[in-house]
């Protein structure tokens, strides 16, 4: 019996610990390897600090269990994460002389997503075995918002970069809003789960924070819908109440800012963009359709040549640049192209969903998309248990609606959000088996 006590208690240890993960999860600062090359420049692969911490938690986990026999306590991804990353790993079969990838890339990808959807997936499975450990995760989760929120605050309003530059330790401002969408359901939840006003208190705090910092109309809506559905999942009236009160916070805050907030939410809401310069009246048009449709577009045009398969992973780029210009009517110039190629090499820009169609094809897509209702309706089995677990249900389904809105507009396999979208499936996976009662606190 000690020597049962003495194992549980090392790997209740390393369970703990493994909160760094998500302590980490939202930091982009990431060594640059040089391994591969884009346009005569070093291009990664990036190590950043939660992809060596999930390596050594990877390893260390996996020598315990094997050396204490505690297979019990090893938790497996559900089918469709590894299925996602032998279909990513499969793209060296998948390759077309029409559009070039290197297979170092595709290597890479696969890599990547065996860490995010496998690895990481198991880490937290196998971390979160009882309630109080899943509280611990929520807390640091919290703590992670509270920096990325205090830092983008500083950058905020020390004016020392331009607006929609404000990006705290994520990529860009952007990922910093996809980023706060995902990840405030969650705090919310978790603080309503306490039984102290205190955190009640700051998790209010916390989204009162975030909206200077969420400049993109897109993200500031998925955050919004989400938060309208987790009120409307305790009444009616709670919905109307908790959405007057949004709208009230933000008709109140988002005018009385020194940046221009409101401008930036309108701008990149816009599908067209209004000319206003000699070529615009050459030419006789007045609007533009933006950089952001223009790639959805183009991204259908290459995926329509190769709909099953797609390109295989890391051509997405390549792929969809022929079709970047799908019709001259949109372009403000037809002489010089290049002047329209100005998002296709930046990831946080795309839609998740096209990326994964035109590189994995309708079958990638469709199991990323199993992924998601699988994960759906674990959170909704949560929800209507009726056991305290019930709010992290709430939250980890408003937390899946962000991300599904989120994934249209940036892709969520990037640094800085992988990790906290697989916490959040597998948050949702936990809190479905204490709802079923596979799991005892």
């Amino acid at each position: 019996m000690p020597q049962s006590l003495g194992k549980q208690k090392f790997i209740d240890m390393l369970s703990q610990a493994a909160i760094l993960l998500v302590l980490f999860a939202p930091v982009t600062y990431a060594i640059n390897l040089g391994l591969l090359s884009h346009k005569g420049e070093p291009a990664g692969p990036y190590v950043t600090v939660v992809d060596l911490l999930a390596l050594v938690f990877t390893a260390a986990f996996a020598i315990t269990i094997i050396v204490k026999r505690e297979y019990r306590r090893l938790r497996i991804p559900p089918f469709a994460a590894i299925a996602l990353f032998l279909w990513f790993a499969f793209g060296f079969f998948r390759i077309t002389p029409e559009v070039q990838v290197g297979k170092a890339g595709i290597l890479k990808e696969s890599l990547q997503v065996l860490e995010f959807l496998c690895f990481g997936f198991a880490l937290f499975l196998t971390a979160m075995h009882d309630r109080r450990t899943v509280g611990l995760f929520l807390d640091t989760l919290t703590v992670a918002v509270t920096g990325v929120i205090g830092y983008g605050l500083y950058q905020y309003f020390s004016y020392d970069i331009p607006a929609f530059e404000v990006s705290s330790v994520l990529t860009n401002n952007s990922v910093l809003s996809a980023f706060l969408a995902i990840s405030l359901p969650l705090v919310i939840a978790n603080s309503l789960s306490a039984d102290t006003h205190a955190r009640k208190a700051w998790a209010l705090l916390l989204l009162l924070g975030s909206i200077p910092l969420v400049m993109n109309g897109w993200f500031l809506g998925a955050l919004f819908i989400s938060l309208g559905v987790f009120a409307g999942l305790y009444g009616r009236w709670f919905a109307l109440i908790g959405l007057f009160a949004l709208l009230l916070l933000v008709a109140i805050i988002v005018p009385n800012l020194p940046r221009d907030n409101g401008g930036r939410l309108l701008e990149t809401t816009q599908l067209y963009h209004r000319l206003d310069n000699d070529d615009a009246r050459a030419l006789m048009k007045t609007h533009v359709v933006s950089v952001r449709v223009r790639n959805w577009q183009a991204a259908l045009l290459a995926a329509a040549d190769r709909p099953l398969l797609g390109y295989g992973p890391s051509s997405y780029s390549n792929a969809v640049r022929p079709n970047f210009y799908f019709d001259a009517k949109y372009t403000a110039r037809t002489d010089d192209p290049t002047a329209f190629d100005i998002h296709v090499d930046e990831p946080s820009s795309f839609s998740t969903y096209a990326v994964l169609l035109v590189e994995q094809g309708v079958i990638g897509l469709l199991i990323f998309l199993s992924l998601i209702i699988a994960a759906i309706r674990w959170s909704l089995v949560a929800c209507y248990c009726g056991k305290p677990v019930a709010v992290l249900g709430k939250g980890a389904l408003c937390s899946l609606i962000a991300l599904v809105i989120s994934a249209q507009f940036t892709y969520v396999f990037d640094r800085g959000l992988a990790f906290v979208m697989v916490f959040t499936f597998a948050l949702a996976f936990t809190v479905y088996e204490y709802a079923r009662g596979y799991r005892e606190a």
